[in-house]
Protein backbone atom coordinates (compact mmCIF):
# COMPACT_ATOMS: atom_id res chain seq x y z
CA UNK A 1 0.00 0.00 0.00
CA UNK A 2 3.00 2.24 0.69
CA UNK A 3 4.16 1.70 -3.10
CA UNK A 4 1.25 3.23 -4.11
CA UNK A 5 1.12 6.30 -2.02
CA UNK A 6 4.62 7.51 -2.96
CA UNK A 7 4.14 6.38 -6.67
CA UNK A 8 1.15 8.64 -6.63
CA UNK A 9 2.84 11.51 -4.94
CA UNK A 10 5.40 10.94 -7.60
CA UNK A 11 3.09 11.02 -10.65
CA UNK A 12 1.60 14.56 -8.52
CA UNK A 13 4.95 15.65 -8.22
CA UNK A 14 5.89 15.41 -11.92
CA UNK A 15 2.29 16.41 -12.90
CA UNK A 16 3.08 19.58 -11.31
CA UNK A 17 6.38 20.08 -12.39
CA UNK A 18 5.00 19.78 -15.79
CA UNK A 19 2.89 22.01 -15.36
CA UNK A 20 5.12 24.50 -14.01
CA UNK A 21 7.27 24.05 -16.91
CA UNK A 22 4.81 24.71 -19.39
CA UNK A 23 3.25 27.92 -18.25
CA UNK A 24 7.20 29.20 -17.51
CA UNK A 25 7.35 28.70 -21.36
CA UNK A 26 4.67 30.31 -22.17
CA UNK A 27 5.35 33.02 -19.72
CA UNK A 28 8.70 33.42 -22.03
CA UNK A 29 6.88 33.16 -25.15
CA UNK A 30 4.50 36.38 -24.31
CA UNK A 31 7.65 38.07 -23.45
CA UNK A 32 9.41 37.68 -26.72
CA UNK A 33 6.79 37.88 -28.79
CA UNK A 34 6.45 41.49 -26.41
CA UNK A 35 10.45 42.40 -27.26
CA UNK A 36 9.93 41.45 -30.92
CA UNK A 37 7.06 43.71 -31.09
CA UNK A 38 8.67 46.52 -29.66
CA UNK A 39 11.67 45.75 -32.24
CA UNK A 40 9.08 46.30 -34.65
CA UNK A 41 8.45 49.97 -34.04
CA UNK A 42 10.52 52.73 -35.40
CA UNK A 43 11.53 54.52 -32.11
CA UNK A 44 14.20 55.92 -33.35
CA UNK A 45 12.22 58.36 -35.59
CA UNK A 46 9.69 59.10 -32.90
CA UNK A 47 11.97 59.37 -29.97
CA UNK A 48 15.78 60.67 -30.25
CA UNK A 49 16.98 58.44 -27.50
CA UNK A 50 19.45 55.44 -28.40
CA UNK A 51 17.97 52.05 -27.67
CA UNK A 52 14.38 53.91 -26.47
CA UNK A 53 11.83 50.87 -25.70
CA UNK A 54 8.28 50.77 -24.28
CA UNK A 55 9.97 47.48 -21.96
CA UNK A 56 6.21 46.18 -22.83
CA UNK A 57 8.08 42.56 -21.31
CA UNK A 58 8.22 43.93 -18.23
CA UNK A 59 4.69 43.45 -17.56
CA UNK A 60 5.85 39.56 -17.98
CA UNK A 61 8.36 39.81 -15.65
CA UNK A 62 6.77 41.68 -13.25
CA UNK A 63 3.45 39.65 -13.17
CA UNK A 64 5.85 36.41 -13.31
CA UNK A 65 7.46 37.89 -10.58
CA UNK A 66 4.67 38.50 -7.67
CA UNK A 67 2.29 35.66 -9.24
CA UNK A 68 4.93 33.15 -8.91
CA UNK A 69 8.77 33.39 -7.75
CA UNK A 70 11.60 35.19 -8.21
CA UNK A 71 13.30 32.46 -9.04
CA UNK A 72 10.71 31.83 -11.76
CA UNK A 73 10.94 35.10 -12.88
CA UNK A 74 14.60 35.26 -13.10
CA UNK A 75 14.88 31.96 -15.24
CA UNK A 76 11.84 33.75 -17.95
CA UNK A 77 14.02 36.65 -17.99
CA UNK A 78 17.01 34.79 -18.79
CA UNK A 79 15.69 32.92 -21.56
CA UNK A 80 13.60 35.75 -22.87
CA UNK A 81 17.30 37.49 -23.01
CA UNK A 82 19.21 34.71 -24.78
CA UNK A 83 16.22 34.43 -27.10
CA UNK A 84 16.20 37.47 -28.14
CA UNK A 85 20.25 37.82 -28.41
CA UNK A 86 19.78 34.83 -30.71
CA UNK A 87 16.81 35.78 -32.52
CA UNK A 88 16.96 39.12 -33.27
CA UNK A 89 19.82 41.15 -31.57
CA UNK A 90 23.83 41.52 -31.36
CA UNK A 91 26.42 40.87 -28.53
CA UNK A 92 26.35 44.31 -27.84
CA UNK A 93 23.09 44.82 -27.23
CA UNK A 94 22.51 41.69 -25.32
CA UNK A 95 25.04 43.45 -22.84
CA UNK A 96 22.88 46.76 -22.46
CA UNK A 97 19.94 44.20 -22.26
CA UNK A 98 21.28 41.92 -19.83
CA UNK A 99 22.43 44.84 -17.41
CA UNK A 100 19.66 46.52 -17.59
CA UNK A 101 17.60 43.73 -17.15
CA UNK A 102 19.54 42.14 -13.88
CA UNK A 103 19.32 45.70 -12.37
CA UNK A 104 15.44 46.13 -12.66
CA UNK A 105 15.20 42.60 -11.62
CA UNK A 106 16.74 43.74 -8.98
CA UNK A 107 14.32 46.82 -8.41
CA UNK A 108 11.26 43.96 -8.17
CA UNK A 109 13.15 42.28 -5.49
CA UNK A 110 13.67 45.53 -3.28
CA UNK A 111 9.99 46.49 -4.15
CA UNK A 112 8.52 43.14 -3.51
CA UNK A 113 10.48 42.63 -0.48
CA UNK A 114 11.71 45.75 1.17
CA UNK A 115 9.42 48.15 0.51
CA UNK A 116 5.75 45.36 0.37
CA UNK A 117 2.36 47.09 0.19
CA UNK A 118 4.23 50.67 0.36
CA UNK A 119 4.05 51.03 -3.32
CA UNK A 120 1.71 50.27 -5.80
CA UNK A 121 2.22 48.28 -9.18
CA UNK A 122 2.97 51.62 -10.44
CA UNK A 123 5.44 52.60 -8.64
CA UNK A 124 7.21 49.19 -8.89
CA UNK A 125 7.25 49.25 -12.86
CA UNK A 126 8.01 53.00 -12.72
CA UNK A 127 11.25 51.70 -10.20
CA UNK A 128 12.30 48.52 -12.68
CA UNK A 129 12.19 51.06 -15.79
CA UNK A 130 14.48 53.60 -13.76
CA UNK A 131 16.53 51.07 -12.78
CA UNK A 132 16.79 49.26 -16.31
CA UNK A 133 17.90 52.49 -17.98
CA UNK A 134 20.54 53.07 -15.65
CA UNK A 135 21.78 49.55 -16.16
CA UNK A 136 21.75 50.07 -20.00
CA UNK A 137 23.39 53.54 -19.10
CA UNK A 138 26.16 51.73 -17.12
CA UNK A 139 26.64 49.80 -19.97
CA UNK A 140 27.66 52.30 -21.99
CA UNK A 141 29.76 54.12 -19.73
CA UNK A 142 31.84 50.81 -19.75
CA UNK A 143 31.75 49.97 -23.20
CA UNK A 144 32.20 53.03 -24.57
CA UNK A 145 34.32 54.47 -21.80
CA UNK A 146 33.37 57.78 -22.16
CA UNK A 147 31.19 59.95 -19.61
CA UNK A 148 29.28 61.44 -22.85
CA UNK A 149 26.89 58.74 -22.20
CA UNK A 150 25.73 60.92 -19.01
CA UNK A 151 23.92 63.32 -20.95
CA UNK A 152 21.20 60.95 -21.71
CA UNK A 153 20.49 60.22 -17.93
CA UNK A 154 17.92 63.03 -17.74
CA UNK A 155 16.28 62.04 -20.79
CA UNK A 156 16.40 58.29 -19.95
CA UNK A 157 14.68 58.94 -16.58
CA UNK A 158 12.02 60.49 -18.07
CA UNK A 159 11.64 57.76 -20.50
CA UNK A 160 11.39 55.44 -17.39
CA UNK A 161 8.85 57.42 -15.75
CA UNK A 162 6.42 57.80 -18.72
CA UNK A 163 6.90 54.42 -19.75
CA UNK A 164 7.06 52.49 -16.32
CA UNK A 165 3.91 54.18 -15.54
CA UNK A 166 2.33 53.23 -18.70
CA UNK A 167 3.26 49.11 -18.30
CA UNK A 168 1.93 49.81 -14.37
CA UNK A 169 -0.77 50.94 -15.57
CA UNK A 170 -1.22 47.84 -17.66
CA UNK A 171 -0.25 46.11 -14.85
CA UNK A 172 -3.35 47.71 -12.71
CA UNK A 173 -5.78 46.29 -15.27
CA UNK A 174 -4.74 43.09 -14.76
CA UNK A 175 -7.03 40.98 -12.84
CA UNK A 176 -5.99 40.65 -9.33
CA UNK A 177 -6.14 36.81 -9.22
CA UNK A 178 -3.50 37.07 -11.82
CA UNK A 179 -0.92 38.10 -8.70
CA UNK A 180 -2.78 36.53 -5.23
CA UNK A 181 -4.58 33.22 -6.49
CA UNK A 182 -2.42 30.41 -5.57
CA UNK A 183 -3.89 28.01 -8.85
CA UNK A 184 -4.84 28.45 -12.07
CA UNK A 185 -8.07 28.11 -12.30
CA UNK A 186 -7.99 27.79 -16.19
CA UNK A 187 -5.52 25.25 -16.59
Amino acid sequence: MEKRTSSSRSASSKASNAKEAALGAAYVCLALALSFLESQIPFDALVPIPGFKLGLANIVICTVFYRHSAKTALLVLICRLALSFILFSNISSFIFSLVGALLSYTSLFISKYILRSRISFIGVSVISAVFHNMGQLAAALLVTGSLSALFYMPYLVLAAVICGGATGVILCFLPRNVFFEKELKSL
